[in-house]
């Protein structure tokens, strides 16, 4: 079956072509730069135009049931051969377990602001060690992809998240959804009433349920006190103060300015890995 995705760029409505284009497992996607698509800024440095053009290709991989670990063909597009050199850390971050099929390429591209556009090609699942064929047993993998919180005042959630030291991942689309790339998880920041529409319910308000908490491990004993003070001075409010707990760690809870809740927790029988990567 085959669908389009669009990022909303000018340029795909310009020049009559799609972002992405789904084809079975089979995700293309369009040779992608990086210009901010809602304001057409782009960075003056090399690097940074290829994090950003990974960024939006994560995105719209993302949106097509796949991730950037799934590429298996890759084309380089340089304005000038001395650049790879400088995006050579930037390919290793986003392709080092992927490690493609590559092709480079100079050539000028249609706005002189740009030094590198980037254009792959992706299989879903196809990771190493995976499958795009069911088994016949569990048809869902046992992973999670994206978090989505729904908020009241989508400037003032922000503000709250970037307080306690996130990063947003991309300015696209930013006035209707934040989004954060987290450690393997996408978290998104999505005004209530436009959730609740996407997701086919009545109304979109009051107060955020009690029934699902996120939690945050810390490495440290003391680092638990230590998160909940920055809550509270990014606008947050505790609900229950760093204490030991009957399990044998040491937790506390606050609430975001929407009321969505968080653990803060220190498990000593489960400490992190090395990217903060958690397992039972």
């Amino acid at each position: 079956m085959r669908r389009t995705i669009s990022s909303g760029s000018r340029l795909e409505a310009d020049y009559a072509y799609s972002r992405a284009v789904v084809d079975g497992d089979w995700v293309l996607v369009a040779g992608t730069t990086g210009m901010r698509y809602d304001t057409g800024e782009i960075s003056d440095d090399v690097a940074e135009q290829a994090e950003h053009a990974f960024h939006n290709i994560a995105r719209v991989l993302a949106e097509a049931g796949a991730s950037v670990d799934d590429t298996v063909r890759v084309q380089y597009t340089v304005t000038d051969a001395a650049y790879m050199a400088g995006v050579a850390p930037v390919l290793n971050k986003w392709l080092g377990t992927a490690r493609p099929a590559a092709t480079a390429v100079v050539a000028g591209l249609i706005d002189p602001r740009m030094k590198i556009e980037i254009e792959v090609t992706a299989r879903k699942n196809a990771t190493p060690g995976s499958s795009s064929q069911s088994s016949g047993g569990e048809a869902m993998e046992q992973r999670l992809s994206i978090v989505t919180l729904g908020v009241e005042d989508l400037p003032r959630a922000r503000a709250f998240y970037e307080a306690m030291g996130w990063r947003v991942a991309t300015e696209e689309n930013a006035g209707s959804i934040v989004c954060f790339t987290l450690n393997g998880i996408g978290f998104a920041l999505y005004p209530r009433e436009m959730l609740a529409k996407d997701v086919g319910l009545p109304g979109g308000t009051g107060a955020a349920t009690g029934a699902v908490t996120l939690a945050y491990n810390v490495r440290a004993r003391e680092d638990v006190a230590a998160v909940l003070d920055q809550a509270e001075r990014a606008g947050g409010a505790i609900v229950k103060p760093a204490q030991d707990v009957f399990w044998g760690g040491h937790s506390g809870y606050f609430k975001d300015p929407d009321g969505h809740l968080w653990e803060v927790a220190w498990n000593p029988f489960s400490p992190l890995a090395d990217d903060g990567g958690f397992a039972w």
